[in-house]
């Protein structure tokens, strides 16, 4: 998942699924690899900020959209990050950055 977050963080606007199923799984044949990940990032941000984002119909029932805690997708497009969770990884890749030279010295 950490893949997938920085492979999506790294991009300037947007992603497709496919485009980014290959950045973290270069042998994936379709979409899925990456469209299920981000699935799965949007459920564990729920779990810690317990805001369950509005249901989606995924073919066979109503279900909570967890993909669109994670950024907006645009069938012409892709993904793109929403932008405060592009700004928590800056700081938090910041951060860890800084403690790794302070280490250094």
């Amino acid at each position: 998942q950490i893949e997938l977050l920085l492979a999506l963080y790294c991009q300037p606007k947007f992603s497709t699924a496919l485009e980014l199923s290959h950045k973290i799984k270069p042998s994936a044949k379709g979409h899925i690899v990456a469209s299920g990940s981000i699935g799965k990032i949007g459920k564990s941000l729920v779990g810690i900020t317990n805001k369950i984002p509005d249901d989606y119909f995924d073919g066979r029932k109503n279900v909570p959209a967890y993909f669109s805690v994670v950024g907006v997708y645009d069938k012409m497009n892709g993904w793109q990050m929403w932008g405060n969770l592009k700004m928590a990884l800056f700081n938090i890749i910041n951060e860890s950055v800084q403690r790794q030279i302070k280490s250094l010295k």
